[in-house]
């Protein structure tokens, strides 16, 4: 379903124009592989600075979008920076960071995603918070759905940790936009980072290079990107620079069955890199996408184990990968 909605005032403050409501349209499209003209229409509102959120198969999210706090909610405001100094890199280590795809997708953050315990084996694993993860969110989940939101937050591990997208307000390839549009995401992206708590966040381009990110390093709310390119996420392969004085990093292998790595290849394939202890280059630091579609928690477990027993890598949460890049790469 694809509908153009009026401008409304911004639920948390009636004094804000609610950015997301003039440039991002949210389409309940759904992903089935046969529903060729959804897919089409996906694409094309893409390239208008349109941010499309799966929610066609949402269960009571009208329901959820009317449920808030008894509190009075103010507008949002970015939370704290993360700490400018990091723990040193424990020496001969390279730093890792997995990351679960597929956040973004309201619908199934609503239903499979957090399953049971004894069901699919993701958020509600009972292999998680044996291995660090950074999982990917849909930002806008703490206002749309704001009581499943802090059911997940309050049952979050020390070894969780939440970033924003892809790819921030809403699923798109920002690096398309036009200047202007790029720029109301990134502000509406900021805006909703800082009521989902989160500061970095997975971006997905399209051919996109490195330094068109600037809209997004201009806010204060943002501190850093991780960043895919759509096709099979990891073809930046480890690329890191700075934009706007933050870090940008892409994948650099990809757990994804059987396109890419399995445990044992990208296990193999970490252990093959050059210079990978190297913490001042790009090649000591590693993001690994996970593809929720044919990996889990109990895979990244296994291959973090296995890390572990070589001896060289130091597993992270994405928040520690990116401090570490601040203080140690050299520019």
């Amino acid at each position: 379903m694809c509908r153009k909605y009026p401008p409304i005032k911004c639920p948390h403050n009636p004094h804000r124009p609610h950015i997301l409501s003039r440039n991002i349209q949210s389409l309940n499209v759904s992903f089935r592989p046969h529903v060729i003209q959804a897919t089409t229409v996906m694409f094309r509102r893409m390239l208008e600075a349109v941010g499309i959120a799966a929610a066609d198969f949402a269960v009571n999210l009208g329901i959820m979008m009317g449920s808030t706090s008894p509190e009075p909610v103010s507008s949002p405001t970015p939370s704290e920076p993360a700490s400018p100094t990091s723990e040193p890199v424990p020496p001969g280590k390279h730093t890792v960071s997995f990351i679960m795809s597929d956040g973004d997708n309201i619908q199934w953050v609503l239903n499979d995603w957090s399953s049971p315990p004894g069901g699919d084996d993701w958020w509600n694993s009972e292999q998680r918070g044996k291995a660090k993860i950074g999982w990917t969110l849909n930002p806008t989940l703490a206002t749309i759905a704001e009581p499943v939101f802090k059911t997940i937050m309050g049952s979050i591990t020390e070894k969780d940790e939440f970033i924003a997208g892809p790819s921030g307000a809403g699923y798109s390839f920002p690096n398309d936009f036009s200047d202007e549009a790029f720029e109301a995401f990134a502000q509406e992206t900021e805006y909703q980072m800082a009521a989902a708590g989160q500061r970095i966040v997975n971006v997905l381009a399209d051919e996109g290079k490195i330094e068109e990110m600037g809209p997004l390093l201009k806010q204060d709310g943002i501190d850093a990107i991780i960043m895919y390119e759509y096709n099979g996420y990891s073809e930046l392969e480890g690329a890191l620079a700075f934009v706007e004085g933050k870090p940008v990093i892409g994948g650099r292998f990809s757990l994804w069955s059987p396109n890419f790595y399995d445990v044992d290849s990208l296990v193999e394939a970490l252990k093959a890199l050059p210079n990978l202890t190297d913490s001042t280059t790009k090649d000591g630091y590693s993001v690994i996408p996970v593809h929720a579609w044919s990996h889990n928690v109990t895979d990244i477990v296994r291959a973090a184990e296995m890390l572990e027993e070589d001896g060289r890598f130091d597993v992270v949460l994405p928040s520690e990968l990116i401090a570490r890049i601040n203080d140690f790469f050299k520019r």
